[in-house]
């Protein structure tokens, strides 16, 4: 029944009527491909023209959706995390986090940014992968590897040494700003 919404009642009966759901598979496409990109529901939305409501509505009730959902958050937040490694270690060969993804919009971004779209989604990140990796040991019959977890720990912990070095300078600049640079104007 394309085009057809069918909904269960509570006293047992079914309601059959035309889709209203503007949440075609093309705007799902470009929603999850703008996410990817921006790491940002609202402006994934806006270039659908769609609403955030709606999407997390649809992201409720339909697993599929909800699973690329989950993916392309985890896949993009990756993707910040190496922008940052890249960064703190004076920068890559051109073009390394771009075989990635699309980091366009992300690459554009300032490393204190960078770093609220990691505060932002580090939770939700958290819980995807940890359900992939219950669901891979499930499946292997294994155990995650120590040295695994000891990496992810140690790039954990070296991303909030950035942060809090970054905020320390952000503190250093605002006392600068509030003595003044005793200068008074261009030197010539």
């Amino acid at each position: 029944m394309a085009g057809k919404t069918i909904t269960r009642r509570k006293g047992g009966g079914v309601q059959v009527r035309a889709s209203r759901s503007r949440w075609t598979a093309a705007n799902r496409a470009r929603f999850l491909a703008k996410l990817a990109e921006t790491l940002n529901v609202t402006a994934a939305c806006r270039a659908v023209g769609l609403c955030d409501r709606g999407a997390y509505k649809l992201r409720k009730r339909d697993p599929g959706f909800a699973e690329a959902w989950e993916t392309t958050i985890a896949d993009a937040y990756a993707r910040v995390e190496m922008l940052l490694l890249e960064r703190a270690l004076g920068g890559a060969p051109e073009g390394t986090a771009a075989a990635t993804g699309d980091t366009r919009h992300l690459e554009t971004l300032s490393e204190r940014a960078l770093l609220t779209l990691l505060n932002q989604h580090r939770q939700s990140v958290r819980d995807i992968r940890n359900a992939a990796e219950k669901a891979a040991e499930r499946s292997a019959g294994r155990t995650m590897l120590d040295e695994e977890i000891g990496a992810r720990e140690g790039l954990m912990a070296t991303l909030d040494e950035i942060a809090a070095r970054l905020d320390a300078a952000e503190r250093v600049g605002e006392r600068a700003g509030e003595h003044g640079d005793g200068g008074g104007g261009d030197a010539q």
